[in-house]
């Protein structure tokens, strides 16, 4: 490119940031997991279809070792939403709810958005037996295992100029953040086995504050 050419390249959509959790944090919060306890029946309110599998809570003195854990990764969200938003200030944000989901053979979540202001799932164990079983898929689709990010509503676009989806077959150690209205789903595996993941959302301490140039001409930022 010719150095006297300048342009702008403008933020749009929601702010996803893939991250690695450190492998000795996955080996203890692993144990964590293993034994969390269950909760009240939730299923009026969930998306999820977990005819075999469960959704567990993480106990408090637990709770507090995984919100310490993973404070740097939400502060380097927060710090990126910045420029990628146009806050004046880098927003602070309170936890709200935490889950431990263990997935098995034909569970399902199907596309679904969550409460709050940002969420994230943090993949703490993939057993090999579900890479293998994802590999081996010959469809069209990202197959099973899978994990899909959706923005907006034209399915041609993504295969052109304009990408509105990130797909990941997930391992042991990713972790996502993203705002809790950005559309997200996983696809279901048949493999005899059970894949851990953390999910929790968070809510902004205050709303943010957003320079003119996001707000002029007549236009206003809201929320629902």
């Amino acid at each position: 490119m010719k150095d006297n050419i300048e342009f702008i390249n403008y933020a749009w959509g929601p702010l996803l940031l893939h991250f690695k959790y450190p492998k000795k944090d996955i080996t203890k919060l692993k144990k964590i997991c293993k034994k969390t306890k269950g909760h009240e029946d939730w299923s009026g309110e969930l998306a999820g279809v977990f005819p075999n599998g469960h959704q567990d809570l993480i106990n408090p003195k637990d709770r507090l070792w995984f919100y310490k854990s993973v404070e740097p990764y939400f502060d380097a969200w927060a710090e990126v939403g910045i420029d990628f938003y146009g806050w004046k200030t880098k927003v602070t944000l309170k936890p709200q709810q935490l889950w431990v989901n263990h997935m098995t053979a034909g569970d399902f979540n199907p596309p679904h958005i969550h409460d709050g202001d940002v969420t994230f799932v943090l993949f703490v164990d993939v057993p090999n037996v579900i890479k293998k079983e994802n590999q081996k898929y010959n469809g069209s689709s990202l197959g099973p295992g899978a994990l899909s990010f959706n923005w907006g509503t034209n399915e041609i676009a993504s295969k052109r100029d304009c990408i509105n989806s990130v797909n990941v077959m997930p391992e042991a150690g990713d972790f996502f953040i993203f705002p809790t209205r950005l559309c997200h789903w996983v696809f279901p595996f048949q493999s005899k086995a059970t894949r851990v993941s953390v999910s929790g959302n968070f809510a902004y301490t205050e709303l943010p504050e957003y320079d003119k140039e996001f707000n002029s001409g007549g236009a206003t930022i809201t929320r629902d």
